[in-house]
C-alpha cells in the first residue's frame, strides 16, 4: 500500500515517468507478476507516455530482446535513446542511409550527447567508404611520410609553423609571443586554414619580417596545411606550435639545445595535455600562474629532459633532416592523431623522442578544433582515428597491435583501439 502511495504521489509530480513506471513495476513483482507484463499493460494503456515504454524497452535489451515497433513508437514520441537504438539495429541489418536517419533523428533530439555525435559521425564515415588498403613492398614502408627528400638545405636557424583556423581571440598572443622570442636568423609561418573569422587580418598586420602568411582557400585540415608551412620553412630545426599555446623567452633555444643527434622530436611541458609531459608531474600541488610555472621550471628542471613515447603537437620541435629522410605528417591524419602517427613513427625508425622539463608552454586546449560544427569535427577526428589505426595494422597484423599504453606509454588511444 506505501509503495501504491508513494507511485501515486511521483505520477501527481512527474506524469507517468520513468521512476513511476519503475515504482509500478517494482509493485508488480512484489504481488507475483511479471513487471515485463506490467510495463507492456501500462504502455498500451497510456500510448502517448514514454516512461513505461522506455523502461521495457532498456529490460529486454538486457535480454538480447529488440522491440522495434515499440522502439519505432518512442521515436515517435520524441524519444532519442528510441531512435540512437533503431540506428543500431539498421546498422547492424547492413541498412547504413537507415542507420543514418535515426542517429541524425537521436541527435536532433539530445544535441549536446556525445554518444549521439559520434554515433552519427561513425555512420556518415562508413558511407565515405573504407580507406584504400595501404600497398606495401613490406610493412616498413608504413614508416615513410609524405614528401620525401622534398625539403632542400636549410637557410636559417629555425622556423616556427602555425596552423590557425578561426583563431581570432588567441592568434595575435600567440605569434607577438614568438617573435618576440625568437632572433633574426629565424622565422615564423602562419597556415590559416580558411578562417571565416579575423584570423588573417590579425596575423597580416603583425608586420615582420620574419613572418610569412600562407592563407588557403579551404580547409585542409591539421595536418596537410602543416606540411604546407614546413615545406615552406628554411630553418634547420623546425617547430610546430598550436594558436592557442603561449610560449615564454627562450622556449625556442631550449628545445633546441636537446635535438642532439639521435633524437627524433623535443617537447616542453605543457598544461592540457596527457602523458610525461603534464606539469603536473613536476609542480606536484603547487598552483603557481602560468607566468610562475617557467620560473620553478627552470630553477629545478635546467638541462633535465625525460625520455617518452608521445610528444603531444601543441609544441614539437624536430629537424629539418630527419623530416626530410623520413617525410613530413602523415596527412590522412587530419584532426587529432598526426601526433601519435609521428611519434610512434620516429619511434619505431629508432630515434628517441625527449620532454624537455625545464621548458613551459601554457596550452588553451581545442580552441581552433571547438569552432568547428561539432558533427564536422567528430568525423575529421574518427577519420584520423581510423587512418593510424590502418597504420598500425599494416605494421603489426591484424589482430597484433599493442595496446595504446604499450605503443603510446599512456591510454591516451585506447578508446579508438577498442572501436
Amino acid at each position: 500500500v506505501a509503495m501504491r502511495e508513494a507511485a501515486e504521489a511521483v505520477r501527481n509530480v512527474q506524469g507517468h515517468s520513468e521512476q513511476w513506471a519503475s515504482m509500478r513495476a517494482g509493485i508488480a513483482e512484489l504481488a507475483g507478476v511479471d513487471p515485463d507484463q506490467e510495463l507492456m499493460r501500462l504502455a498500451r494503456e497510456l500510448p502517448q507516455s514514454m516512461g513505461p515504454g522506455l523502461l521495457l524497452v532498456r529490460r529486454q535489451l538486457q535480454r538480447g530482446i529488440v522491440d522495434i515497433p515499440l522502439f519505432s513508437h518512442l521515436e515517435g514520441l520524441g524519444s532519442a535513446e528510441a531512435a540512437h537504438h533503431l540506428s543500431n539495429v539498421e546498422r547492424t541489418r547492413g541498412d547504413l542511409e537507415a542507420a543514418r536517419y535515426h542517429a541524425a533523428i537521436s541527435l536532433q533530439l539530445e544535441t549536446a550527447n556525445p554518444q549521439y555525435l559520434d554515433q552519427l559521425a561513425d555512420i556518415e564515415i562508413s558511407l565515405e567508404g573504407n580507406l584504400p588498403p595501404l600497398i606495401l613492398e613490406n610493412r616498413r614502408d608504413v614508416l615513410v611520410g609524405p614528401h620525401v627528400g622534398k625539403l632542400g638545405p636549410a637557410s636559417l636557424h629555425r622556423s616556427v609553423v602555425i596552423v590557425s583556423y578561426n583563431s581570432a581571440s588567441l592568434i595575435e598572443e600567440c605569434v607577438s609571443r614568438v617573435l618576440r622570442s625568437i632572433g633574426e636568423g629565424d622565422e615564423v609561418i602562419v597556415v590559416d586554414n580558411a578562417s571565416s573569422d579575423s584570423t588573417l587580418s590579425i596575423v597580416s598586420s603583425l608586420a615582420d619580417p620574419r613572418l610569412l602568411v600562407l592563407p588557403q582557400a579551404e580547409n585542409l585540415g591539421y595536418s596537410k596545411a602543416c606540411n604546407l608551412g614546413i615545406l615552406a620553412s628554411r630553418g634547420a630545426q623546425i617547430a610546430l606550435l598550436n594558436p592557442d599555446a603561449f610560449v615564454e623567452d627562450c622556449w625556442l633555444e631550449k628545445l633546441g639545445e636537446a635535438l642532439t643527434p639521435g633524437v627524433g622530436a623535443v617537447g616542453p611541458v605543457c598544461d592540457m595535455v596527457a602523458g610525461e609531459q603534464f606539469v603536473g608531474q613536476y609542480i606536484g600541488d603547487r598552483r603557481p600562474r602560468p607566468g610562475e610555472i617557467s620560473q620553478i621550471l627552470e630553477a629545478e628542471q635546467a638541462g633535465v629532459t625525460r625520455p617518452t613515447k608521445l610528444l603531444m603537437g601543441v609544441c614539437l620541435l624536430l629537424s629539418r633532416e630527419v623530416l626530410d629522410q623520413h617525410g613530413l605528417l602523415c596527412e590522412e591524419t587530419e584532426l587529432g592523431a598526426d601526433d601519435l602517427e609521428l611519434s610512434w613513427r620516429l619511434c619505431q625508425l629508432g630515434y628517441k623522442l625527449k620532454v624537455v622539463t625545464s621548458v613551459f608552454v601554457h596550452h588553451v586546449g581545442g580552441a581552433s578544433f571547438a569552432s568547428l560544427p561539432s558533427l564536422e569535427r567528430r568525423k575529421r577526428i574518427r577519420r584520423s582515428d581510423k587512418a593510424l589505426i590502418r597504420r598500425l595494422v599494416a605494421y603489426y597484423g591484424a589482430g597484433k597491435v599493442p595496446s595504446s599504453y604499450e605503443i603510446f606509454g599512456c591510454d591516451i588511444f585506447a578508446e579508438a583501439l577498442a572501436r
